[in-house]
């Protein structure tokens, strides 16, 4: 369970109660990835997966090219102590994603 803060109340973080016992997740359902027997093949095609999945699903919460645009501009004027202390992230009241300021 985790809280949201914006319904304010506990939500389920991704892992049910099952009767007495939690669900179980099953990375080879959730991924496609048949077990090989080969750890370093399996844990590579997993990360493959992993940054496959992140970048297909990043865009449904950030605002991918502001973000590059702001993280480009500060490596332009060379602001590299303020690539993290000094940028502000924000919802966009319209498009619902995170945009940086």
């Amino acid at each position: 369970m985790r809280y949201n803060p914006i319904t304010q109340t506990w939500v389920n973080a991704g892992i049910t109660k099952e009767g007495e016992d939690y669900a179980a997740l099953n990375i080879k359902s959730q991924t496609g990835i048949v077990p090989s027997g080969d750890k370093d093949a399996d844990n590579t095609a997993f990360i493959n997966w992993r940054v496959a999945d992140f970048k297909a699903k990043i865009s449904n919460y950030y605002n991918v090219n502001d973000v590059l645009y702001c993280m480009a501009f500060l490596k332009m004027i060379a602001a590299a102590d303020n690539r993290c202390k000094n940028t502000y992230e924000y919802l966009d009241p319209i498009t619902l994603k995170i945009c940086m300021a």
